[in-house]
C-alpha cells in the first residue's frame, strides 16, 4: 500500500509481456514489472464519479520500472513531475491523435451506513495526460540506460499520446470504516 497524507493506492506489481526490451527470455518467466506509486494527494469527486463527468479521481502517479538491469531507481515521473491522471467515468475528450472514450461508474453499493462505498465493475479512464522522461534507470550506467529507454517508449510523451484505464471495483471509505476493518 502507498500513502500520501492518508490516501492510499494499492501498489500491485504488473508483469511487463516480453519485458522492457520486447524480447520474450527463453525458458524463463519475465522478472520485468511495473507498478504505479502514489506520489501527491488524491482528489475524488463521488459526484463526478456517479455522474459520469468531470474529473473523478485525480491521481499523481510515478511508474517503477523493476528489472535486475534497471537497478532499483528507475521511475517514470517523479514528486516534482508526476503523471497526472484526471481519471473520469464519463467521456474523455482528449487531443490528438487520441479520440475520446468514455468509461463506466459501475454498480454503486453502499454499507456500514455510507461509511463504505463500493463501485462494482467500474472503468476510469484517461486519455488526455502527458508523461515525462525515465530517470533514474542502469544504476551508475543512467546516462546511457535512461536515453536507451525513453527512446524505446517515446518519452516523455506529450499529452493525447497514452492512455490510462482502471477497471474493477473502486472502493472509498471513511477513515473510522478503515480502522475497523483492520
Amino acid at each position: 500500500m502507498n500513502t500520501t497524507e492518508g490516501q492510499t493506492l494499492a501498489v500491485v506489481n504488473e508483469e511487463v509481456p516480453g519485458g522492457f526490451v520486447g524480447l520474450p527470455r527463453s525458458g524463463e518467466k519475465s522478472s520485468e514489472s511495473v507498478a504505479l506509486e502514489l506520489v501527491g494527494a488524491v482528489e475524488l469527486s463521488r459526484g463526478n464519479l456517479s455522474g459520469a463527468k468531470g474529473t473523478a479521481l485525480k491521481l499523481p502517479v510515478r511508474a517503477h520500472l523493476m528489472d535486475e538491469f534497471f537497478g532499483t531507481s528507475c521511475y517514470v515521473g517523479s514528486s516534482a513531475s508526476p503523471i497526472t491522471l484526471d481519471l473520469t467515468t464519463g467521456t474523455t475528450s482528449p487531443p490528438k491523435p487520441n479520440k475520446p472514450i468514455t468509461g463506466s461508474e459501475g454498480v454503486y453499493e453502499s454499507k456500514e451506513e455510507g461509511k463504505l462505498v463500493l463501485y462494482k465493475s467500474d472503468s476510469l479512464v484517461e486519455n488526455a495526460f502527458s508523461v515525462p522522461a525515465a530517470k533514474g534507470c542502469g544504476g551508475a550506467e543512467e546516462s546511457l540506460i535512461d536515453p536507451i529507454v525513453n527512446s524505446k517508449y517515446r518519452l516523455p510523451s506529450a499529452a493525447g499520446n497514452s492512455t490510462a484505464i482502471f477497471s474493477g471495483t473502486s472502493e472509498f471509505a471513511s477513515a473510522e470504516a478503515v480502522k475497523r476493518s483492520e
